[in-house]
């Protein structure tokens, strides 16, 4: 999920959306060991060509899902810590959680920097980028107009408006990147400490698209409830209703 201020809620395990957004980069096809599709159209390959995983899941040309730091092809790194999308990936996250976090800054001192932060890792986004927005009932998707006005928004409805407690995984090749960690989003009483995922695009070097990953109901009703006003418009007339 974006810190920037800035998603489908789907509960989906990491090791598999690692799989499958590797797959997609590589324009593989997956099979299902079981489930009765017609394999007649399958190309016929030895057992070199396939692996299969503990999901019943293999994909063609031999790839091998190892650990969760590299994911090979070939011999190939398709997921990498040392990627450069990874890199940016991690001062996007990692260097703004720092921010955060430092006991010695001023609060002046502290919104400074950010801003300063801010600023530099969105010279590496898109004009067009693309936020897919976290939520059910919430979940909307816009340009780089609504990210901006989504991120004053979702930061009204919050007193810690998704607040880093750590990152395990962060993960990229030429095309995708993934981030996995532990969030916090609190208002008065209210806590809600989450594992989060966030799934990148990049084209050239460049952010183009980005999805939140996180319980989409919980998502929903965390902000609804941030809101006094009723509301029965769509999600997108609700992140942009008065920013």
């Amino acid at each position: 999920m974006l810190i920037l201020g800035a998603g489908i809620g789907l509960a989906i395990t990491r090791n598999r959306i690692t799989r499958l957004i590797a797959a997609t980069a590589l324009g593989l096809r997956p099979w299902q060991a079981k489930g009765g599709e017609d394999r007649s159209s399958r190309p016929s390959r030895g057992a070199s060509d396939t692996s299969q995983n503990d999901n019943g899941l293999s994909f063609e040309r031999g790839v091998c899902f190892g650990s969760a730091k590299r994911i090979r092809s070939g011999g190939a790194i398709l997921l990498s810590e040392t990627h450069p999308n990874a890199l940016w990936l991690s001062e996007l996250y990692r260097g703004g959680a720092a921010i955060t976090q430092d006991p010695t800054l001023s609060e002046e001192e502290r919104l400074a920097r950010q801003q300063q932060h801010v600023n530099e890792v969105m010279k590496r986004m898109s004009p067009d980028f693309v936020i897919h927005t976290g939520g059910v009932r919430l979940a909307a998707t816009g340009g780089m107009g609504f990210l901006r006005r989504y991120t004053k928004r979702r930061e009204s409805l919050a007193d810690a408006n998704v607040e880093p407690l750590g990152f395990d995984q962060i993960l990229a090749d030429d095309y995708y990147g993934i981030v996995h960690g532990n969030f916090r989003t609190s208002r008065g009483d209210r806590i809600w400490t989450r594992v989060g995922m966030g799934a990148w695009r990049f084209v050239d070097g460049v952010a183009v698209e980005h999805w939140e990953l996180a319980d989409g109901y919980t998502w929903d009703e965390f902000y609804l409830a941030g809101d006094p006003t009723p509301f029965t418009g769509s999600a997108e007339e609700f992140w942009t209703r008065g920013v």
